[in-house]
């Protein structure tokens, strides 16, 4: 993949707010496993993107690393650079719509990736937090950067659908290595014939409590279905 056809994307996005993020991680330290990513084809400057989101240290590798973790033919939509796990490195989280993906397959994923000796480690990686599959707004964007947001050590993705919004939030939890979720809230209007209105409906679940710890790799939306149900309300 060519460096031209990611640093636009980088440079030009700025640093965008989507929903309030919910939750807190338990701790921002440890790395998770896994290998280095670097790519020496590329060379790209990156003072920008640094200075734009507030990252520690400004050198190529940092574009370098994550542009190398963008598959060939993917087109990246949103991403954050941002000290994740208070260890002083730029660490990244990219949302990216794969066009190579599987017939049937959601092409569009959401991937956090840790600075480690030079280059960058894959330490979560889904393909059921952003839904391009029967969100055609989604699957046609140039840019889903108002999306994505990192507060606090908390990911959040909103996804804007046709009728109403679906958010989820994942935090790191340090002693499974691994991030997981924290919340997850859906809202959309529903008719109420008996008052013959239109209403909007909120489902907030959060875990643990309404649900299980769940792995942000394991994520399944659907699983959440009667954890839903079960704390749904109509918003005033």
């Amino acid at each position: 993949m060519a460096a031209c056809l990611l640093w636009p994307l980088f440079a030009a996005c700025g640093q965008q707010t989507a929903a309030e993020a919910a939750g807190a991680p338990e701790t921002r330290a440890a790395h998770g496993a896994g290998s280095p990513v670097t790519d020496d084809k590329h060379s790209v400057s990156t003072a920008e993107v640094a200075g734009q989101t507030g990252s520690v240290a400004a050198n190529d590798s940092l574009a370098v690393g994550l542009a190398a973790l963008v598959p060939d033919g993917a087109t990246l939509l949103a991403h954050e650079v941002i000290d994740l796990n208070g260890d002083g490195q730029s660490d990244g989280v990219l949302v990216f719509r794969n066009e190579n993906s599987a017939q049937g397959e959601n092409p569009c994923e959401l991937l956090v990736a840790v600075h480690q000796g030079e280059g960058f480690t894959v330490q979560a990686h889904s393909r059921h937090i952003v839904e391009c599959t029967y969100n055609q707004v989604a699957a046609r964007a140039k840019s889903l950067q108002e999306n994505l947001a990192v507060n606090d050590g908390v990911i959040t993705y909103t996804n804007q659908l046709e009728k109403g919004t679906s958010v989820y939030s994942f935090a790191y939890d340090a002693k499974r290595g691994a991030w997981h979720l924290v919340e997850a809230t859906n809202a959309y209007p529903q008719y109420n014939e008996a008052q013959d209105r239109t209403e909007v409906v909120r489902e907030v679940v959060r875990s643990p409590g309404d649900v299980p710890w769940g792995a942000l790799d394991a994520f399944d939306p659907e699983a959440l279905g009667d954890a839903f149900k079960k704390n749904r309300s109509i918003m005033e």
